[in-house]
Order: C-alpha cells, then structure tokens, then sequence
C-alpha cells in the first residue's frame, strides 16, 4: 500500500517559499543538519558607502550581493549638522544594473592576470565560490583570462558532506540529512532552486523521545513535538509547574554565562536542562555518546544565541490548560514546511546538477591533497594509482577539516579544536510502517537506551529515495563518538534495530532488507570555550600565506554551518581574495 507521507508534492520552483533548512536552526540543542530554518543571527549589517556624497543602504544584507534587488540611495548630510539629516525624507531608487555599474568602477580586479585558484573539496562552499567567480566573468568584470581555476576533489563526485549515496540495494541515503526551508540568502535561493524542476512540500514533524517522564506502554505517548522548550503544556501537571516556575523566575534577569551549560540554565532552567539538553548534549559513559561529546561547560554560549529559539511563556501557559489531542491539533494547523527535491535521488543531486554549469575540465576527482608547499606555492596530490600531480597556486580555498590542512601545510601546529565522529546507519524495511512513523521527520533520543541521539524517516521525504516505494521504507540513524572512540560495526546495527524496536519504530516482524553504515570521521565541529581564539589563530596563520580555510570544517563554526551558509562563505571569499572586499558571514 502506498503511504501518503507529503503533501502539495507538485510544489513549482518559483512558490516563493524557497529553501534552505539545510540545518536546523530554530530547534534547540541540536547539532542536527536537517532541522528547519535559518540559524545565524548576527550577520551582518548593513554597508555604507559615502562615497560621492551617497550613503547606500540595501535590502539584500551581504554586501554586495544585490543582483535582483532595488537599492535605496539616500541623499548624504553632514553629520555635524542634525537639521540636515532630518529634513531628508526622499529615498531614490536606481536600477540594480546602472547601481553595479557606479560601484564596479569604484572596484577592480586586485590580482594579477593569470591568477592560480585552486579550491580543496567540491562541496557547497566550493560552489559558492565558482558561482561567484563566474558571475564576475559573465558580468564582466574580469575575465577568463584573469583566473585559471582547479577543483580538486578526493571523492569521485561532487557534494561534500551534503551528497547523497545510493547503496547496492537500491536505497539512497544523505550524508547528515539535508532538507532545504526558507533561507535568507536570495542567491542561494536562486542557484539551488534553478537546478531543481519540482519539489515536494514535506510538513516538518519533529519529535523528542521522553520516554523517561511519561513511562506509557503505548510508544508514541512518549514522544513531544520538538524543540522541547516549547513542549512544556504536554509534560507531566508536576514537572510542567516546575518548569513554569523556573521560567518565571528567570524572567528579568540578567544572562550571565561562560557556557553551553549555564546558558542553558540562565535560559530555560534547571528542570528543562536535567531532563532534555544535559543528557541530549553532553558526552556518556559508554563509547556511543550524545550528539555534542564533550560536557556542556567546554562548549561556548555564543553558538546557542545564534541557533535556539527562546521561549515564549505566556504562549506556554496560555497552552497548559488543553489536552495533548488539542495540543496536537493546534500544531498540526501551524506546522512549518519544508522542500525536498521530488524527483531526485537525494539532495546530493542538486549539487551534481550545478556542477554541470561549470568547464568539466576545472574538476579533478579522486585526488587527495597530501602537500601543500608554502614555499613553492604548490599544492600535491596523489590520485587511486598513487602517481602524483603538482598545481601552482596564488591563492587556495581549503574546505578540508583545519586540523588535516594544518598538517599538510605545515603553517601551524597542535591546533586546539574539537570534533565529534558520526557513524550514519540506514535500514530499509518492508512495508508496514508503523502508523505514526509516517507522518514524522525525524525523532531525537537524550537516553542512553539507545545508541543513536537521532533517527530521520528518509522515504517520508520523497518516493525516490527506495527501489520501490510501494513496498518498503527507510530509516536513518546518527551515532555521536568521540573522535578517537573504536566500535564495531555489526555491533552498532544490532543496538540501532534493538533501540528502534524499544522505541516503537519498527516492530518484531518487520523484515529488514537492506543494512547500510557509513562513518564521518568529522561529523560536528564542537563549540568548545576557546574555539574562537583558535580560530583567529588559525586564520592569521593561512591567511598570511594566501590560504583561506572555509565551509563546515573549513570555518568549524557550527552556528554558520548549513548548506547556505557554506555557500555563501565561498562568495564573499571569492570577493576577499578578488576584490578585497571584507567579508560580513565568516569573520574572526
């Protein structure tokens, strides 16, 4: 029988809810890439330029990207004189190309004719970059002749963390599980939805497995909708006052706090920090630990300003007095959406279809950087058949891990950063599902009953995604280890079904016909208390020898993380390196 798991699956390019959830912002305490909407909130302001006695203020905030975008121009006072400034009232509109025209006479190519570009890694930042790069060409702003480009990639496609595999039973699974919202960066908008003919509206339907609180036989009565902190009216009467408590008063006060785990209770208090975000968060006493790995006092507050959503407590207690079926009604009459491409195997696909804009002859696939010679300017390869490739360069865009291109270019050593390794785990079952299951995203686990802090229901997302729809579905583990930890790998898909079975996910006698495992040896760059000063560190160290270390791992700032976000670092670092034009996304 098929399951009806989406609505509006004919959902145009052009609907004008465009994407990008890539990652998981506005749900809490998650270091998840699949959540919906946008995480980072302090980038950037507005640029002004008063040049010519022109203050520009734009609505598009990444400067300069304001391709498809009016632009205000306000006349400029002077400063000194108040009455000046507030007698101007008119704002004047100038068209998008003769704007571009004024400031690209005031910017010019900084860098030689022949420039040497060579990006590490094919990933969503590499594209942001090529993307950049090729719109200066199409513009004219510089020319062909002005950059030679090399993409070197060790996997044999492109896509990074954000590809999508298929295994040899016909089951395709993303690497971190990439669904696409609403993003605020128009030009990722306009790139991702140009390489994508239809989507499928996915209504987001997250849940978090209380199991602990509630002790109820039936599976499903112990799960919440996700964030928790906005679940308190379904809590048991006691704990639910408690936490209502808490919050109140914590109201007014002043936010004090050196951490994650003070943040957390300055925040939302201790009774919410005891049963969800410490066991959700912090590392276990097992080899299988939460998501984050590490305790919650040596990760900073700055990430969790920039990626969780606050509470809103007249709205919590306005809410405590309905039943859980009222509840749920409510949340399923305001349920936020997703996209997912409908006729793709994967969101890896959209990046493979961008790809083909670009000269095939720039891509060099399975080649492993193993050198970078500062000194010589060159960066070295090895390829399957371990033969050696040289490429000069003038500049390099490094999206590899900061630890792995430490040791390669040797600029800095004993880099203080912390990782988390993820083990991915796909089952394909036959039909049924269980009922409850269909109608769900993705679920998250604090307790250490099971091995895995996050299980995702990929098939829900379109009918692509098994060899049959009509008979089976799959699901998606995460497993957090430390970086270092060893296991065993039939030992870890043995707890997966044992942990699904214990959560009401998949019963005895469904048949599972299809066990796939893929480990990330970088699975989350951890905000530790000091990352922001290695950071800097890190970057002066590169930088001053022209290479710029961008993306995921790249940048390892996981409030900045998502597709979009990587996207856009390759642009503006496009520009930086180009143009010298500071960038607003990425800084340290």
């Amino acid at each position: 029988m098929q399951n009806i798991r989406f609505h509006n699956n004919n959902v145009s390019d052009n609907d004008g809810d465009d994407d990008n959830i890539d990652s998981n912002s506005n749900d809490v305490y998650s270091a998840n890439d699949n959540d919906n909407g946008e995480a980072d909130n302090n980038n950037n302001d507005d640029d002004d330029d008063d040049d010519d006695g022109v203050m520009v203020t734009m609505i598009q905030k990444e400067w300069p990207y304001f391709h498809e975008h009016l632009i205000f121009v306000k006349p400029l006072v002077d400063p000194v004189n108040q009455s000046n400034r507030t007698s101007v009232s008119v704002n004047y509109l100038l068209p998008v190309s003769l704007f571009a025209s004024l400031f690209w006479s005031m910017s010019s190519l900084k860098v030689d004719k022949g420039f040497r570009l060579v990006i590490i890694g094919a990933g969503p930042t590499a594209f942001g970059m090529l993307h950049r790069i090729y719109s200066l060409i199409t513009e004219g702003i510089i020319s062909k002749e002005d950059i030679q480009i090399i993409v070197l990639e060790k996997e044999d496609e492109v896509g990074g963390l954000a590809r999508s595999v298929t295994d040899e039973k016909g089951f395709t699974w993303d690497l971190g599980v990439h669904v696409l919202g609403v993003s605020k960066y128009p030009e990722f908008e306009k790139v991702i939805n140009s390489a994508v003919n239809k989507w499928n509206k996915v209504r987001r339907s997250a849940k978090a497995d209380l199991a602990h609180l509630f002790k109820s036989d039936n599976s499903y009565s112990n799960y919440v909708p996700y964030p928790v902190q906005h679940s308190i009216p379904y809590f048991p009467p006691t704990i639910r006052q408690k936490c209502i408590n808490e919050l109140k008063d914590l109201q007014g006060l002043p936010v004090n706090c050196s951490n994650f785990a003070e943040y957390s209770a300055n925040i939302f208090g201790n009774t919410l920090l005891d049963i969800f975000i410490r066991p959700y968060n912090q590392s276990g006493f097992t080899v299988f630990v939460s998501v984050w790995t590490v305790e919650l006092e040596e990760m900073n507050a700055f990430w969790a300003w920039n990626r969780i959503p606050n509470i809103d407590l007249s709205s919590i207690e306005l809410h405590c007095g309905r039943s859980r079926q009222e509840l749920e009604n409510d949340l399923r009459s305001s349920m936020a959406c997703f996209k997912y491409p409908r006729d793709y195997k994967g969101v890896g696909k959209i990046w493979k279809k961008i790809a083909e804009r670009y000269p095939e002859s720039i891509f060099h696939f399975q080649e492993r950087v193993r050198r970078i010679d500062i000194e010589a300017k060159k960066v070295i390869t090895e390829d399957l058949n371990r033969e050696t490739h040289s490429y000069d360069y003038n500049a390099v865009l490094s999206t590899l891990p900061i630890p792995e291109l430490s040791k390669i270019s040797a600029v800095i050593s004993d880099v203080n950063l912390k990782h988390s390794k993820v083990i991915l785990v796909g089952l394909g079952l036959k039909y049924p599902q269980c009922e409850w299951t269909q109608f769900v995203t993705w679920a998250y686990f604090p307790l250490p009953d099971t091995i895995f802090y996050r299980c995702t229901f990929l098939s829900n997302f379109n009918d692509n995604l098994t060899p049959d729809c009509n008979q089976f579905w799959s699901v998606l583990c995460e497993i957090g280890l430390e970086a270092d930890a060893n296991f065993v790998e039939e030992e870890v898909i043995v707890k997966v079904i044992e942990g699904l079975k214990l959560k009401g996910i998949i019963a005895d006698n469904n048949e599972i016909v299809d066990k796939w495992l893929c480990i990330l040896p970088y699975g989350y760059p951890i905000p530790t208390v000091n990352r922001d000063e290695e950071l800097q560190r890190c970057h002066e160290a590169f930088q001053a020898h022209n290479i710029y270390s961008r993306g995921r791992f790249g940048g390892w700032k996981y409030e900045i993380s998502n597709q979009d976000h990587c996207f856009m670092m390759g642009m503006q670092c496009a520009d930086l390196i180009l143009l010298e034009v500071k960038e607003t996304l990425y800084t340290f």
